[in-house]
């Protein structure tokens, strides 16, 4: 399967499920590590998951909202350091340097 393709279908995957109201944050990042099957998917999915949550905020947002997102997006950067240890380094340095 194509890149875009597993990341389309990812993402279709995700908009569906966050319509529940028991959506979960940290159960969709432990549905990503159980179905991923490769590296390169995890942490691609991992990432798209990251964006989508990033893209709810908007100007209007409030401060409380903003810091939940950056909370969500640590968890997401530690399920992609047990992937890729050096990436999700990186990727918490980059959001402590905020």
């Amino acid at each position: 399967m194509e890149q875009t393709e597993h990341i389309t279908r990812y993402y279709e995957r995700l908009h569906a499920e966050r319509q529940h109201e028991d959506f979960s944050v940290q159960e969709e990042i432990n549905w990503i590590m159980l179905n991923g099957e490769t590296q390169s998917e995890i942490i691609d999915w991992l990432l798209c998951f990251d964006a989508t949550l990033n893209m709810d905020i908007d100007k209007k947002s409030t401060k409380s909202f903003k810091e939940e997102v950056r909370r969500y997006s640590r968890a997401i950067y530690r399920a992609i350091k047990k992937v890729d240890q050096k990436l999700g380094e990186d990727f918490l340095k980059a959001q402590d340097k905020e």
